[in-house]
């Protein structure tokens, strides 16, 4: 009985793989950190959207490969390859989990694990970027601007349309955004909208009511009453208004 129960524990931690550990970072309190199985990404190996930030062969085993992924703070992923014991780093990506990406090709062994942590929960797709403590969601299904937030609210608690307030967080999306080539052409909601439309004054609020100062514009923006536009979106690390009712994937995010 008892090789029976260890072998369906080596069962179970095949699928999930928590690695504890701890950290600190910049005046926050220890916490615990963990790495999540990718299950769905199981003997493929990614090869785009996102390059490897480092690679290394013949390590021991999977929890040396988390190792090296904490020592560095741009790490947010990881995978080991159970037969070559291959190790690759990786940033936070901006894909979900349950979505296979662009290009993979077949890789026995190969298995893929995230950082996660209890307020930023991988199982909900979350991705927990480690260099700007952003805990974020990018779709794959596009919503109109409202559906949008309703979609992020449903998410996890607490979670809302991407409010872009703070420097570090709009040069970590541009980062994420940059290494994730293929969502560079497309208009993603963030969580900011004109409260009074029609008013002329194009003044734009984030969702938790609070003034957008000094916004970073694409060209030609605002349009705001002229072409009936009032709902932010980013692109190429700029904002750009768009008609609430057009259909874009979209940014949530969940505070610490």
């Amino acid at each position: 009985m008892l090789l029976i129960e260890t072998v369906r524990q080596v069962a179970v931690a095949s699928f999930v793989f928590a690695v504890l550990l701890i950290r600190q970072s910049r005046g926050h309190c220890s916490e615990q950190l963990q790495f999540t199985g990718l299950a769905q990404y199981n003997d493929l190996k990614i090869t785009k959207p996102i390059n490897p930030l480092q690679t290394f062969t013949s390590l021991r085993d999977d929890m040396e490969c988390a190792r090296e992924c904490m020592s560095l703070v741009r790490c947010s992923m990881f995978a080991f390859n159970e037969l070559s014991l291959s190790c690759s780093l990786f940033p936070a990506p901006a894909f979900i989990y349950d979505f296979i990406a662009l290009s993979s090709s077949p890789s026995p062994g190969q298995r893929y694990y995230a950082v996660s942590t209890d307020w930023c929960p991988a199982k909900k797709g979350f991705f927990f970027d480690r260099e700007s403590e952003l805990c974020y969601y990018g779709s794959q299904d596009k919503r109109a601007w409202n559906d949008s937030e309703t979609a992020c609210q449903e998410l996890s608690t607490g979670s809302r349309l991407m409010m872009l307030k703070d420097t570090i967080h709009r040069e970590a999306i541009a980062r994420i955004m940059d290494a994730n080539r293929y969502l560079n052409s497309d208009h993603l909601w963030i969580g900011g909208s004109d409260l009074n439309p029609g008013d002329g004054l194009l003044k734009y609020h984030w969702v938790d009511g609070t003034e957008i100062v000094n916004p970073v514009w694409n060209p030609g923006e605002p349009g705001g009453d002229l072409t009936n536009e009032f709902c932010l979106s980013y692109l190429l690390a700029s904002f750009s208004d768009m008609r609430c009712t057009n259909e874009n994937r979209y940014f949530c995010a969940k505070p610490k």
